[in-house]
């Protein structure tokens, strides 16, 4: 149960590291601000970005328990500001792929919107990503995939 967490942890603080200077992990540790590796990563997830989110959306369809959503969100905030530049490309393709019975085309939208006002964030410089509409996106999703 705890590896889950972890796992959700590690990956949020690892994004977050090229990002801003004071971020503290979920941890509460300070995290050494390292700019010159955003492009690393970025470039490392490139290839893989799609099928990570792909997993982390499986995960909030139904694979986890509602109270790892508020993790799994960290772990796509950072990832959106992260990737900005990619992170509407993935969604699209990701939530395209969710079956209409489970979501229709109005609420694949507001998923995707949700991610698009991350990514607009950190496209733009904002301090903060807009996690808490991701958030609240993912319950959703998370309640119509338990629904249908």
């Amino acid at each position: 149960r705890e590896a889950g967490g972890s796992l959700y942890a590690f990956l949020a603080s690892l994004l977050e590291v090229p990002l801003a200077p004071s971020l503290r992990s979920p941890s509460g540790r300070l995290l050494q601000h390292m700019p010159e590796a955003a492009p690393l990563v970025v470039g490392a997830l490139a290839p893989v970005g799609a099928a990570l989110l792909r997993q982390l959306l499986a995960g909030v369809a139904g694979a986890v328990p509602e109270y790892r959503v508020a993790e799994i969100t960290d772990v796509l905030a950072a990832l959106s500001t992260l990737c900005h530049e990619h992170i509407c490309g993935w969604a699209q393709a990701v939530i395209a792929r969710t079956p209409d019975a489970v979501a229709q085309a109005k609420d694949k939208e507001a998923l995707f919107a949700a991610f698009k006002v991350c990514a607009d964030a950190a496209a733009q410089g904002a301090p903060e990503t807009p996690g808490r509409q991701l958030y609240l996106a993912l319950v959703e999703f998370k309640d119509l995939c338990r629904r249908n």
